[in-house]
């Protein structure tokens, strides 16, 4: 890469980590909380170790103030490079901690479904007990509407069970290709239950009938 004057995301990371670690390393620290005087870190359960040893090095002192905003339960790019374990060290070193609990885009009913899910007592939900199960809040928002079948409020969450007998029968019991297969048909079949349902006026959304842009 030298030779060739090639560098990548990586690289840039472990130059800065190695300048930070090196004999300067305290003055480059120092120049940049001055020209940073405060970080902010989204997306934060994404980080990998370089990236968190960086942030603590410059920031950790408390000279300038250092926020991370994340949720592990949202880390999904270990083939990135992103270790949940980054994220449960800074954690534990935080001075303060703050949880978004309101969820103002769900229905009512949908995240009681979910809480009643996850509220397990005696078994961490994710595996870690550190990675607790906050249960959510919705927020109260005027004019929501619920989706209607016969005009009777449907359920708001449902769960479809493949059995091993209905995998096995499909071929897909040891084939996630032809699982996943199965279970996009499943989807589909769903929509296109509902859609027939609303062009016919029995699923409403509140006063109109569903149609396919209700559909996400």
């Amino acid at each position: 890469k030298r030779q060739r004057n090639v560098q990548c995301f990586d690289d840039l990371l472990l130059d800065v980590k190695e300048a930070l670690d090196g004999p300067g390393g305290p003055e480059l620290a120092e120049k940049l909380r001055t020209r940073y005087r405060a970080a902010l870190i989204d997306e934060f359960q994404d980080t990998d170790p370089v990236q968190y040893a960086i942030f603590r090095t410059v920031f950790g002192p408390g000279e300038s103030p250092l926020f991370l905003i994340g949720d592990p339960k949202q880390s999904i790019y270990s083939f990135r490079g992103a270790d949940l374990f980054a994220y449960l060290q800074a954690s534990r070193s935080v001075s303060r901690r703050h949880t978004l609990r309101h969820n103002w885009r769900a229905d009512p009913a949908l995240v009681d479904a979910f809480n009643a899910i996850f509220r397990h007592p005696g078994r961490p939900p994710f595996l870690f007990e550190d990675i607790p199960f906050v249960e959510a809040v919705a927020g109260d928002v005027p004019g929501r509407v619920r989706l209607t079948l016969d005009g009777r409020p449907d359920p708001p969450f449902r769960v479809v069970f493949l059995d091993r007998p209905c995998l096995e029968a499909a071929g897909a019991a040891t084939n996630q290709a032809r699982a996943t297969d199965l279970i996009t048909a499943a989807v589909a079949a769903e929509i296109a239950r509902l859609l027939d349902l609303g062009a016919s006026g029995r699923a409403r959304i509140g006063d109109a009938p569903l149609s396919e842009a209700d559909i996400a």
